[in-house]
């Protein structure tokens, strides 16, 4: 197709416009501002608020974005209060398939906004249509869809309005989810969108019954809006004929009753327009397996459907590999089909043999002993699963305005409140630990480490008393519980707990996944710990064990990731040679997959290592190039920015560009400062001291460095090699104000702290070696 003729839908917030590219121009609507964007038009409104395309008024990057702002007389303290929660709910959301919350502030007038990720592309099935996508790819996309939607559920959010054009697909073939409204989870009528007859914000055609009928929603509705979007991606059309009639009673007397097999409705359509061939192939596609999934999924009761959208995924995935799926029965028959279907060649090259065999008996009778262990496993998970969901439902009923109070309550309330039912409940043990683990890592991912380890710790103990204590779901939560403690600061016990999960899951895991994240996980608190050169051999091992899960030619996500830590690893120890092999892989990778964050690092990490090898015109060339793409990514008084401003402003500073490095540290240093002591703003003072030194200002450059250090002692520790860095540029500043006694043990300290941790090499090592030159010569 000529892509001047293409058509796409520009989807954001509230609305979805079809445009060719001649009327996808931004329309101006004057020079009106949102903090540092310009309005280019106006894209949608609903009840709530208005969302516009935006793009950065003072030009410092290209990005259209689009901007959510409440409407005026809606500003009131809760509302606004409300709606910065969520804000902070949404900036939660890291998912490659869910747009992404960019940035945040309020308006001249006070009315709070939220700058969104643009996106363009068409809707979900718009896009599979239009590409005539066979339905082993349209399950692949809608697998994606199912992971966005479970991570969202495990930031305890409840989508309740997914349709296809709340989901698109970019020009790529990458879904990604929108919308999921302002406090939707825990204040319906927040929603900005026209209320149904219910008085619920919903799109009945894809809304479960208990939407329709108006009672709690769940995130259990949610896997029904999903049977919904699967059987129009199958079939071809909706489950029931309700669309568009706008009448409430219709749309409830509907999904009362389960809807027409998938097969079955192609099979009507065949014979009603003479499809063919193409239609026979479909019906027959579609029996079996998918229609059992599609209607698992569109159950009237809730517990009846999958018990989490992660497991209408997962009974996807059996199909597709050929496993048994667990929403039929498993009859033997069927057991033996989807086996023979897995191993047809084996079986067609073993058939003349078994049958001259009387032995063909006893293999007919193991593989069905195989396949009945197989399902009595599935049907465990199940259980175990359908408690979990039992119990999330329950949270979400004890935090329902309508049970609780007159005030909708707070995400804090919803926690309170699920916390305090899960640990009185009398639910089975493994059941509770896998909530306490959920909740455990929501309240760590909120900065309240000290309730996260409290019950993580509990989901330790209960998983050991159920599974024993080399069970590979110890690991896991032993994994949770030492990421809150290296949030605390609390590295030796973090350690301990890593290690202790990577010795259990190197016993044997089923999820080949979950080594390589302990490992990295390790690899992270010795990095905190000052520990370098064990870190390399971590993520030597760690690609080793992605190069054989993956494939040796393989790229992908986790890969790109990995090869960008050894690449950084070892720019720290000053292999300046291997860190740049590694970080220039890692970036080819990461561009080929299109990882715009992942790739801000990268050249982020290649313009540190050139830097910091002496190539500064070329280190300066990628910091720019990170600095621009973070401005992209990032709100301006991100950590991710000032980052780059900083070592930027290094860069600048080593090629005798004083005032552009001060402006760039400037820049850096008020970005870190209103957010308290940090590793980050204490990095940012050592930096403006070096830069006061250069400037010949040593009683400047002794505050700065003085300020650094005291930071990095609270941050880390006193004999840390980040403390001992600033250390010695503090003593470089008393050393230059003939303070000799006082510069000495600093300088002396600070070399020996470097050469130990960092290795020789490295640009810190080299400058605190200089540094002991000037004392010798003093």
């Amino acid at each position: 197709m000529d892509p001047q003729d293409e058509r796409a839908t520009i989807r954001t917030g509230d609305a979805a416009l079809p445009t060719t590219q001649e009327e996808g121009k931004p329309k101006t609507e004057g020079e009106r501002r949102i903090g540092p964007y310009k309005i280019l038009q106006e894209i949608g409104h609903g009840g709530m608020g208005s969302v516009h395309l935006a793009a950065r008024a003072d030009e410092q990057y290209q990005r259209r974005v689009a901007i959510k702002v409440i409407k005026a007389g809606m500003g009131g303290t809760e509302v606004v209060g409300r709606f910065r929660r969520e804000r902070q709910i949404l900036a939660g959301l890291d998912h490659p398939n869910i747009a992404r919350l960019l940035d945040g502030g309020a308006t001249e007038q006070g009315l709070p906004y939220l700058v969104m990720e643009y996106i363009e592309g068409r809707p979900l099935n718009d896009y599979c249509d239009t590409h005539r996508l066979p339905i082993e790819e349209r399950l692949r996309i809608f697998q994606h869809v199912c992971s966005a939607v479970a991570h969202a559920h495990r930031n305890l959010i409840v989508h309740r309005d997914l349709k296809p054009t709340n989901i698109l697909v970019t020009a790529e073939g990458v879904p990604r989810l929108l919308d999921f409204g302002i406090a939707k989870l825990l204040n319906p009528e927040l929603t900005g969108e026209a209320p149904t007859a219910t008085g619920l914000a919903m799109t009945p055609e894809y809304a479960s019954p208990e939407q329709v009928r108006g009672e709690l929603v769940t995130t259990s509705s949610d896997v029904y809006s999903l049977g919904v979007l699967l059987y129009e991606l199958l079939a071809g059309q909706r489950p029931f004929d309700d669309e568009g009639t706008g009448d409430v009673t219709r749309f409830a007397a509907s999904r009362e009753r389960e809807p027409e097999k998938p097969s079955s409705a192609v099979r009507r359509r065949m014979r009603a327009a003479k499809e063919g061939r193409d239609g026979r192939k479909l019906q027959r596609r579609l029996a079996g397996d998918l229609d059992h999934i599609v209607l698992k999924a569109l159950r009237t009761e809730p517990r009846q459907r999958y018990a989490s959208v992660r497991e209408l995924a997962e009974d996807v995935e059996r199909h597709l590999t050929g496993h048994p799926v667990l929403a039929r029965k498993g009859a033997w028959l069927y057991l033996l089909s989807r086996f023979g279907r897995r191993h047809r060649r084996v079986l067609a090259a073993a058939a003349v043999v078994l049958a001259l065999l009387t032995g063909f008996g006893f293999n007919w009778w193991s593989e069905r002993e195989r396949a009945a262990a197989e399902r009595e496993r599935a049907a465990s998970e199940l259980a175990r699963a359908e408690g979990v969901e039992q119990l999330l439902r329950l949270v979400f009923t004890a935090a329902d305005p309508e049970s609780v109070r007159a005030q909708p309550p707070t995400v804090s309330d919803v926690l309170e409140k699920g916390t305090a039912l899960v640990v009185e409940s009398d639910i089975d043990s493994a059941s509770k630990a896998e909530l306490l683990s959920t909740l455990g890592t929501v309240y760590g991912n909120l900065g309240d480490h000290d309730q996260a380890e409290s019950l993580l710790r509990e989901a330790v103990r209960l998983r050991q008393s159920v599974f024993g204590e080399r069970d590979p779901l110890v690991a896991l939560s032993l994994s949770a519980l030492g990421l809150v403690l290296q949030s605390k600061g609390d590295y030796d016990e973090a350690e301990e707990a890593f290690r202790e999960a990577i010795a259990i899951s190197s016993e044997g895991d089923p999820e080949p996944t979950r080594l390589p994240t302990y490992l990295n996980n390790l690899a992270g608190v010795l990095k905190a710990k000052g520990e370098l050169q064990e870190i390399i051999t971590i993520y030597e091992k760690v690609l080793a064990l992605q190069r054989s899960e993956y494939g040796d030619d393989t790229v992908n996500v986790n890969i790109a990731i990995t090869v960008n830590n050894l690449g950084s690893a070892l720019l720290a120890r000053g292999d300046y040679e291997r860190a740049e092999t590694a970080l220039l892989q890692a970036l080819e990778m990461r561009r080929e997959l299109k990882l715009v964050s992942g790739e801000s690092t990268t050249l982020y990490n290649l313009g540190v290592l050139y830097r910091d090898r002496g190539e500064l015109k070329k280190g300066e060339d990628h910091l720019r190039q990170a600095l621009e793409l973070r401005q992209g990514l990032y709100a301006a008084d991100h950590s991710k920015v000032a980052a780059v401003l900083r070592d930027l402003g290094a860069c600048l500073r080593l090629q005798g560009d004083l005032a552009g490095a001060e402006d760039l540290l400037r820049q850096a240093i008020a970005i870190e400062r209103p957010k308290g002591d940090s590793e980050d703003l204490a990095t940012a003072l050592r930096a403006q001291a070096v830069l006061a030194m250069a400037r010949g200002d040593s009683a400047a450059a002794e505050a700065s460095a003085r300020e650094a250090v005291e930071m990095m002692t609270g941050v880390f520790s006193e004999d840390h090699w980040r403390t001992a860095d600033a250390s010695s540029v503090l003593g470089e500043a008393l050393l230059a104000q003939g303070r000799v006694d006082e510069a000495r043990p600093l300088l002396e300290s600070g070399y020996e702290v470097l050469l130990r941790v960092k290795g020789p090499k490295t640009r810190e090592s080299r400058e605190a070696q200089q540094r002991l030159a000037a004392l010798g010569e003093v």
